[in-house]
């Protein structure tokens, strides 16, 4: 009798060890999965900010030229018309962003619209158009010639923002400065 109570026990316990690694398995594949997600989320985070960082450090490099450089025009010209791509509403999609006072496209942001520099003047987009078409007019010689060339260089024509809406920044700051 002794004998076969000691064979059931070392029977079960088998199925005993097999239950308990199941039980902590699916604990250890819950935890992970929790752990996993919280990461994903802070790296997107992280991925973001560093997308910000770099657009900034650029705009931010292009005002410190035209400072160095005794607000030349051409220097201004060229924070002018600097531009990168960024997600701004961080929806994954390069499209239209319309949070801000203007509709921007995240495919062509330029500086002045997202970075303050003072240099002689304040240069926004508006003042932009203005030291543009002023440096445009004397190099070509005219004000067609210097609206098409500021167009060129200002109007986003590709990607996402093809079209360009009412309220875009385009159409609300540069549009009523160009010649």
């Amino acid at each position: 009798m002794v004998i076969k109570t000691k064979l059931k026990k070392a029977s079960e316990k088998p199925i005993e060890i097999f239950v308990a690694l199941f039980i902590i398995l699916a604990v250890a594949m819950v935890l992970l999965k929790l752990f996993r997600g919280q990461i994903a989320d802070q790296t997107a985070e992280i991925t973001k900010f560093q997308t910000i960082e770099a657009a900034q450090a650029l705009c931010n490099d292009k005002c410190s030229k035209a400072k160095t450089n005794n607000c030349r025009t051409e220097d201004l010209i060229n924070f002018c018309v600097t531009n990168y791509e960024l997600d701004l509403d961080a929806n994954s999609e390069i499209g239209i962003f319309s949070d801000s006072a203007y509709e921007i496209c995240e495919d062509k942001i330029h500086c002045p619209l997202q970075i303050n520099c003072v240099c002689g003047r304040q240069l926004s987009m508006a003042n932009c158009v203005t030291i543009m078409d002023e440096f445009y007019t004397e190099l070509y010689g005219g004000a067609a010639q210097s609206k098409t060339r500021i167009e060129s260089q200002l109007k986003y024509s590709h990607g996402a923002c093809s079209v360009v809406g009412a309220d875009s920044w385009y159409e609300l700051l540069v549009v009523p400065k160009l010649p």
